[in-house]
């Protein structure tokens, strides 16, 4: 089995090198896991009513973003 090592960026900044298949796979992992819990956390903080605005309409929506 032949290595090439790969250098994972996010925003222009190495975050991780991936230097075999075990490495990607955890790579992966790692993010899906991070992804899940922001969905968590989102979905949480949706049920808890903890956001600073609510829209009865997208108009409504566009009206409030316009005005920023």
């Amino acid at each position: 089995m032949s290595t090439l090592t790969v250098t994972v960026l996010r925003n222009n900044e190495p975050v991780y090198s991936i230097i075999n298949e075990h490495d990607y796979r955890h790579f992966r992992e790692l993010e899906d896991e991070a992804k899940e819990l922001r969905n968590a956390d989102a979905r949480r903080q949706t049920l808890n009513g903890e956001y600073t605005h609510s829209f009865k309409s997208v108009d409504d929506m566009d009206e409030y973003f316009d005005a920023l």
